[in-house]
């Protein structure tokens, strides 16, 4: 195989396949081949591949062809090599017996032999601006090894999209009503996939069988996961029903993110969790507890309310839960909303709407974030 890439295309296939690579665990049997990208050349330009046999990755970039032919070579060895030649620079790469020249570096290779075949799930169907909401979502999935089914996202397509994600404290549901399938699908999608969709953009194409989903690009780019089993918790358990002995307060989110920003609290001193309060009548103020040494202090901001909370209220929150919150939310307004005897706080959006004003959910059901109040 010869052929002549450009630095910056091969940067951006590197990004897409890095959650794939195999990385090394003890427990498990070490398989060099799965530390490998698969080089492999089409009419004018060169396919990339590389799976963990969890998650599998296939993108094309441009290329000239001198040489036709395939060969693997080791990912972290060829994103070292890479960062030496700069940005957008054409670079050779040429097999020579069992190394590879990669730019100006040797690298010793593998053959494809014992690569495994990656096949995608044929797509079936397309779905707009799915990337925009799941990728949202999985921050707030669970990383707990024991509740493998909250590990993933839950994808529910049919009329619309559903979508939720939860560690068991938080919660993130996504309604979006401009996003359709011809069927029902319902599937749990690991979150380290779900992730790998930023690199889509646009329609999105799905194909799912019993133990597997496939997303493609409009690009072509593929990204093909293995379906977490079993069945999704049931989220709304967590949502307070709206005839329940709560506060609420309309607040406008963009308010809510600068004071957040201009109090920047710390996300945790030292092993402890920054603990935020929201203190809320006429205005909204928001402070956290610092200290330095002995001596301790309170750092607040406040803010107006277009509307006075008829019941004061004040709550306490984990800073980075609340961060994580309103970065997910996209809406004109949110509703405070908090059920004191249940120690639960929700925000829920407003005139909800994505940034081309195609997404339109008004009504403070539709939740969006749900977690726990600290005490």
């Amino acid at each position: 195989m010869k052929i002549n890439v450009n630095t910056t295309d091969l940067a951006s296939a590197f990004k897409f396949l890095k959650p794939m690579i195999s990385k090394p665990m003890i427990s498990k049997t070490y398989i060099p081949i799965l530390y490998n990208v698969k080089f492999k050349t089409l009419v004018d330009s060169v396919e990339l591949s590389a799976t963990n046999l969890e998650l599998d990755g296939i993108c094309a970039i441009p290329a000239e062809i001198t040489e036709p032919g395939e060969i693997t070579i080791p990912y972290t060895e060829m994103v070292s090599a890479l960062t030496k030649q700069g940005k957008d620079k054409i670079i050779p790469i040429e097999t020579a017996k069992d190394k590879v020249l990669f730019g100006n570096t040797y690298i010793v290779s593998l053959p494809t032999d014992e690569f495994p075949q990656l096949i995608p799930v044929p797509v079936s169907h397309n779905v707009d601006n799915l990337s925009t909401y799941a990728t949202s979502a999985a921050p707030f999935a669970s990383i707990d090894n024991g509740r493998q089914q909250i590990n993933g996202v839950f994808l529910h397509l049919n009329t619309g999209a559903l979508i939720y994600a939860t560690d068991s404290k938080r919660l993130a549901k996504i309604m979006a009503n401009n996003t359709s399938y011809p069927t029902e699908l319902k599937a749990i999608v690991p979150t380290s996939a779900i992730k790998a969709m930023q690199f889509f953009t646009g329609s999105i194409g799905i194909g799912k069988d019993d133990t597997s989903i496939s997303f493609t690009s409009e690009s072509g780019w593929t990204l093909t996961s293995r379906l977490i089993e079993g069945d999704y918790p049931d989220a709304e358990a967590v949502i307070a029903p709206m005839n329940r002995n709560t506060h609420r307060v309309i607040v406008s989110l963009s308010k809510l993110q600068t004071a957040y920003n201009i109090l920047s609290p710390p996300k945790q001193k030292g092993n402890h969790i920054t603990c935020l309060t929201l203190r809320i009548d006429d205005k909204l103020t928001m402070s956290y507890e610092s200290s330095d040494g002995d001596l301790k202090h309170i750092v607040s901001i406040s803010f107006d309310l277009d509307k006075t909370c008829q019941t004061p209220f004040a709550v306490k929150l984990n800073s980075a839960f609340f961060k994580s919150a309103i970065d997910l939310i996209i809406a004109n307004d949110v509703e405070i909303s908090t059920v004191i005897a249940d120690e639960e706080f929700s925000l829920n959006p407003i005139d909800f709407s994505i940034p081309d004003g195609t997404m339109h959910i008004a009504g403070t059901s539709q939740h969006a974030i749900v977690m726990p109040m600290r005490t």
